[in-house]
């Protein structure tokens, strides 16, 4: 046997993730400014270490952008606990509608119809939105994004960040927001929530709603959370967020630094909805106690000349100490050619399998600090593809006692072989026995849609068939009901982290707006070409969060995990689903009216907007609200409005509006307010009526003068 070592590390502690060491290696010397995204975990007693932002209120974890050497310096303080290199996650209604109760539920609560999720933030986390799309704007012309966040340029950043570009609706409206450009994904999904499309309905048309254009790096996506709930905590609004999003780095059981972070900002009118994922199809996930020396056999083959590479990440308990090898195994899988060689806890090396391919394995993480858990990490890279690679487990010498093991494959290359055999292997020369193991598609849900108080998502068949392109008819071979193939499987790995997937709803197929440009294929595109059908858990999470803002409309101040108890006892289950919660269909079926039924309605205070100011601004005015506000303008018969959710309002009116006239304001909650205001053709305006307004805000300010000169 003949490997070749070609390099030893700098980074030899076990508080460093494997991944970032592995990014250093390619290059002997990385240039000296070049910077990674990383979460640093310190022990909370000296928080001046760290240059960076802290992100989370439940432990001392902090962003930054450090440097390699940074890097290796933090590593060798006593106070950290541990470095992650943030990760880049994936992305994942007439019909629809119907099958998931909300077109009953509008039906038999007619009043519905004039605010489904008033009151309400709904965010949207996604890679970004078509904002002219016709079906997101309102009757009146105004659009129904209250808040964009685009994350991926730099201009004017929202209060408490500092990148990124954010617009509000009076921007939008005014056509001077500025935005990279538009998703398919991020549009179709917004579709589902807010369309005024007649037959492609919106589920919660009159929420709040904010979007977030995001990268996907895990930073981001928790800022884009930050930046939702924030929102809703200046305004008083309970909110829900949609992730369409996930990967699989982590332990999948709520215990990672992102899952961690998630579920401290969940609470009270504080919710989050994920896809559960769209690799319950592929067997991707090892997992199996390890009596003798057992492994899996992985097959990462080259294509037209390009290399293979393939990741896989395994924990287990840290009570248990296991050995690991991987190498290269003969055809007939009885021989082990070449290999790193038994690699104990807390080690780590680079071999290149001579004309294989090249290894980096790493067993230094031996208690990841929010878990204990031991973690390995194992990448393969410039696979030749002539022979299958062999990762194998043993018990170290200190550790007898049995293990159970748990692994994700990230890889679009990687495959393991379908064979749960116990044979005779030859290894380092000598003959033993080991139990090779097949993968399966177990534990698939991706992260976070496994954090605890994150309500997780899968789909099932909603549609088979449509029309296309001016009467022709596409149609699936599926049947309606049936749970999507694709769709992640459970069940959760940490029961106290909820079920998971907590429930299935329409994800295939579902029609909503597509922005323009987009390349699809021409039987995928409705008929009126502003619409066309896709599939995926990415589309049944938004679903699920309508469905969750109309729960919060109603009561504002639900939990998560009430939610889900609500959810779950009100899921329909037929034949496809079974009787009982199970790790394919989670509780069954996505049922909104019966949700809705068994939420105890609470009312809360409306409270209505406070006018501030009014200013003519060429053609139009310009009006500004304490507070989010829809306005009605009545003057000399005629009526003037913005539907947009939006502290600052422009009235298009081409100079015809003078003197006083008669404004209407209106809360997101309902609360109203009339106020009579007196515009100059100098360009003021204030209050001269009503309940509110300039003038009784200097009665308040003067009251309060006083009696501050009196206290003196």
């Amino acid at each position: 046997m003949k490997i070749f070592l070609f390099l030893f590390f700098t980074f030899v502690s076990g508080n460093l993730d494997p991944a970032l060491k592995s990014m250093r290696i390619p290059a002997l010397s990385p240039p000296a400014d070049l910077r990674f995204d990383i979460f640093v975990l310190t022990d909370g007693s000296n928080l001046q270490l760290v240059r960076g932002k802290k992100i989370s209120q439940k432990f001392p974890v902090f962003y930054a952008r450090a440097t390699p050497d940074e890097i290796e310096s933090l590593s060798k303080n006593e106070h950290i606990k541990f470095i992650h290199l943030t990760r880049f996650l994936s992305p994942q209604l007439d019909v629809s509608s119907k099958v998931s109760g909300f077109t009953d539920l509008l039906n038999r609560y007619p009043s519905l119809l004039s605010g489904e999720g008033r009151g309400v933030i709904v965010g949207a986390i996604d890679t970004g939105i078509d904002l002219y799309h016709q079906d997101f704007i309102n009757e009146d012309g105004s659009t129904k994004i209250a808040f964009l966040w685009d994350q991926t340029i730099d201009k004017n950043p929202p209060s408490g960040f500092d990148y990124g570009n954010e617009c509000s609706a009076y921007e939008i409206n005014r056509k001077i927001c500025e935005v990279s450009d538009p998703s398919s994904h991020g549009t179709h999904i917004s579709g589902i929530i807010i369309s005024e499309n007649e037959k492609y309905r919106g589920l919660a048309k009159d929420c709040v709603f904010v979007f977030v254009k995001t990268d996907y790096n895990e930073v981001r996506v928790i800022d884009g959370i930050k930046y939702v709930f924030g929102i809703a905590e200046k305004f008083n609004l309970p909110a829900v967020v949609n992730l369409s999003l996930g990967g699989h780095v982590g332990p999948h059981d709520g215990t990672s630094i992102l899952e961690e972070t998630i579920t401290s900002m969940t609470g009270s009118g504080r919710v989050i909805v994920s896809s559960a994922g769209n690799d319950g199809g592929k067997e991707i996930h090892i997992g199996y106690d390890v009596p003798v020396t057992s492994g899996v056999i992985l097959t990462v083959p080259a294509f037209l000349g390009l290399r293979g590479n393939a990741i896989l990440e395994v924990w287990y308990e840290k009570d248990d100490a296991l050995e690991f090898l991987v190498g290269i195994i003969d055809k007939n899988f009885t021989e082990v050619i070449t290999s790193t060689g038994w690699i104990p806890p807390g080690r780590e090396m680079r071999v290149n399998l001579e004309n294989y391919g090249s290894v980096f394995i790493d067993t230094t993480v031996t208690s990841y600090p929010l878990s204990g858990k031991r973690y390995v990490y194992v990448e393969i890279s410039n696979s030749t593809g002539l022979l299958p690679f062999v990762i194998l487990q043993r018990h170290s010498a200190e550790d007898r006692d049995g293990s159970v093991i748990h692994g994700w494959l990230n890889s679009l290359m990687g495959k393991f072989e379908n064979i749960d055999d116990l044979r005779e292997v030859k290894i380092n020369g000598k003959v033993e026995k080991v139990q090779l193991r097949k993968a399966d598609n177990l534990h698939t849900v991706m992260v976070p849609s496994t954090a605890k108080n994150v309500l997780s998502v899968g789909s099932y068949v909603s549609r088979v068939s449509w029309e296309y392109d001016d009467g022709k008819v596409y149609e699936e071979s599926l049947t309606v009901g049936i749970r999507s193939s694709f769709s992640g499987v459970g069940p959760s790995l940490n029961p106290s982290a909820g079920i998971k997937p907590l429930i299935n709803a329409p994800g295939q197929w579902v029609i909503s707006s597509m922005p323009k440009g987009t390349g699809a294929p021409s039987y995928m595109i409705a008929p009126d070409g502003l619409h066309y059908a896709i599939d995926g858990t990415s589309i049944s999470a938004p679903h699920l969060t309508a469905g969750v803002a109309l729960l919060l409309q109603k009561n504002p101040y639900l939990k998560p995990e009430e939610i889900e108890r609500i959810i779950c006892d009100s899921a329909k289950r037929d034949e496809f689903t079974g009787n009982e919660i199970n790790e394919m269909w989670g509780c069954g079926k996505f049922d909104i009216l019966t949700a809705y039924e068994m939420v105890e309605g609470v009312e809360r205070e409306k409270k209505s907007p406070e006018f501030l100011f009014a200013k003519r601004d060429g053609s139009g005015i310009i009006l500004a609200t304490s507070g989010l506000s829809r306005i009605e303008i009545s003057y000399g018969g005629k009526k003037w409005t913005d539907m947009s959710y939006s502290e600052k309002h422009y009235i298009e009116d081409n100079g015809e509006i003078s003197g006083k006239v008669y404004l209407l304001l209106e809360s997101p909650d309902g609360g109203k307010k009339e106020v009579i205001v007196s515009i100059g053709v100098d360009g003021c305006g204030c209050s001269e009526g009503g309940a509110g307004g300039f003038l009784p805000f200097l009665y308040v300010y003067f009251l309060f003068f006083i009696k501050k000169v009196r206290r003196q």
